[in-house]
């Protein structure tokens, strides 16, 4: 047995047997199923968006050191509405907290509106996701947000006398 490596472990083997549809399909089914727990159109939804760290044990791929968070970790996205999940988006920790989500925004957004036209969508988030681009598609889309924003000496010197 000199010079084989073992086989890989059940878990990776799991893992590296899904592929991108699979994780697609499973990203609508978690959207699908929280459509249909309303009996009665909703009158607004407040999506809650929100990225943070899954801290990596060993060396898996696209696993990156993080500075604010201070160890190896992945970033992933995650998407809640009331108390149901409604995205789960891994990522490498070594981008934009904010990255992909105006696209999974306008997705969600798309399909709430096919089954509820009138729906009222508040985009909800930290001042990590406050990006003009976002904003702007909230605007063009009928979107409201409520956003964090960081502090920086311009807000400090508006909110003096607050």
């Amino acid at each position: 047995m000199t010079g084989h490596s073992p086989p890989p472990s059940t878990l990776c083997r799991f893992e590296n047997g899904v592929g991108r549809q699979a994780c697609i399909d499973l990203s609508r089914l978690f959207v699908e199923f929280f459509i249909e727990s309303f009996s009665a159109p909703p009158r607004e939804l407040i999506l809650d968006f929100d990225a943070t760290d899954d801290l990596t044990c060993g060396m898996q791929e696209n696993r990156f050191f993080h500075g604010y968070y201070d160890h190896y970790c992945f970033l992933p996205l995650y998407v809640f509405c009331r108390d149901q999940l409604l995205t789960a988006y891994l990522r490498p920790s070594k981008i934009d907290g904010a990255k992909h989500s105006r696209a999974i925004l306008s997705l969600l957004v798309e399909r709430f509106r096919q089954e509820w036209p009138v729906v009222r969508i508040i985009f909800r988030d930290d001042s990590g996701f406050c990006r003009r681009e976002m904003l702007n598609w909230c605007d063009r889309n009928n979107v409201k947000y409520i956003v964090g924003l960081a502090k920086n000496s311009r807000l400090l010197k508006l909110s003096e006398e607050l």
